[in-house]
């Protein structure tokens, strides 16, 4: 615990940190809330999953603009204008599903959630990193070990709250959560502004033929850096598993009539990420270690399928595998070379993995009422290849 109590003394940075994590409980709250809300109000997974998943891709896409203009203005001016423009997508969200509005208008609403994502967790690595720069390897480490202990946490707290709204409240009323958690944590966080970065005046977005040149603008960046293309890549595949959780747990404790613990399940994934996110500081093994383990879960995962304790099992064996991963990828963006936008490349692992939970959702939701092994093996299948692809990396 030193190690963690170590890094917390430095310019109050447990108060950005607590802040952020509560900013991102909307991460684990808004696709499940939506998701069920949707399943129950137009009663299909498809609709639920195409809108859903869309809305993910359509925010991965958006992300790094987003985190391009907060190094270019600050994070506290494009923070709070897109953290409010978001939570009132949600809210007309709410009351148009209570109104059983036409789903087109729903759509509308959700795209205001995507297109005006905030990065928290990107932006709290970022004042890590700045407060941070000149102390030794071993404290960043340490700091993105907490950030992603904080990232399991919410995957424990979120679900649970959501499902207990969904089925003790109304569907419709599940998007409070996180509704609730953009606007306070990420009021918290934004008007901290001791640990603000300096804004980049010097970042520019050419829109003119040129724009692919200029290697001040994000896609450029990004498009110069295979290191970074290929950690994208290898992370989508691997996160495809988180996209497909909820759906799976969902059909799994219907079929076997303990419905009570799906929230539970998906908790327990998160409390054993969290485990493994608080040992990585001293255990520092690499990809190697972290892939197998994933492989072994991964490869069980359509046997389990017909047993809620083995799936809650199998579950948490992935779990403690691929919450290091995210660790480690951090670890990669955080030694890249000079790099002009450093918030767009730490926002690069979110963006990983909305698109990843997208593959997952998409696979699932078109899957899941033919045949539940069916669409386990998918996944099963996608995160192999995922596991294969990282491996064959030299990160």
């Amino acid at each position: 615990m030193e190690r963690y109590k170590s890094i917390l003394k430095y310019q109050s940075s447990w108060k950005f940190s607590l802040a952020g994590a509560l900013a991102r409980l909307s991460f684990s709250s808004t696709l499940l809330a939506l998701l069920y809300t949707i399943k129950h109000i137009y009663n299909s997974w498809v609709l639920a999953s195409i809108i859903s998943g869309s809305m993910l891709i359509i925010s991965s896409i958006m992300t790094p603009l987003t985190a391009f203009l907060i190094d270019k203005y600050s994070q506290n001016l494009i923070g709070f204008l897109f953290t409010y423009l978001k939570v009132s997508g949600m809210i007309a969200i709410i009351i148009l599903c209570n109104y059983q509005a036409p789903l087109f208008f729903v759509t509308l609403a959700a795209s205001l959630i995507c297109f005006f994502s905030v990065p928290y967790g990107s932006m709290v690595r970022r004042r890590w990193n700045l407060i941070l720069k000149n102390q030794s390897k071993d404290k960043i480490n340490t700091a993105f070990a907490l950030e992603n202990t904080f990232d399991n946490l919410i995957y424990i707290i979120g679900p649970i709250l959501v499902t207990t709204i969904i089925y003790c409240v109304a569907p419709q009323l599940a998007l409070l959560v996180p509704a609730l958690s953009n606007f306070l944590g990420g009021t918290l966080l934004l008007i901290q502004k001791s640990t603000q970065p300096p804004k980049n005046k010097n970042l520019t977005f050419n829109l003119s033929v040129n724009f692919i040149k200029n290697k001040w603008n994000p896609i450029y960046q990004i498009k110069n850096n295979s290191k970074q293309i290929k950690l994208v890549s290898c992370l989508i595949l691997l996160f495809s598993f988180y996209g497909s959780l909820d759906i799976l747990a969902r059909h799994i404790t219907i079929l076997e009539g303990t419905t009570y613990l799906n929230g539970t399940i998906i908790s327990t994934v998160s409390i054993f990420g969290i485990l493994s996110s608080f040992l990585y500081p001293y255990l520092k093994k690499g990809w190697g270690l972290y892939c197998t383990i994933f492989a072994l879960g991964i490869i069980f995962l359509p046997l389990s399928c017909q047993n809620t304790y083995l799936f809650w099992l199998d579950g948490a064996i992935c779990g403690f595998a691929l919450s290091p991963i995210y660790i480690l990828a951090d670890l990669i963006i955080n030694k890249l070379p000079k790099q002009q936008n450093k918030t767009l490349n730490f926002s690069l692992i979110g963006v990983a993995n909305s698109l990843g939970n997208a593959l997952g959702i998409y696979i699932i939701g078109f899957t899941i009422d033919t045949n539940i092994t069916i669409a386990a093996s998918s996944i099963s299948l996608i995160c192999l290849i995922g596991i294969i692809y990282t491996r064959q990396q030299k990160f």
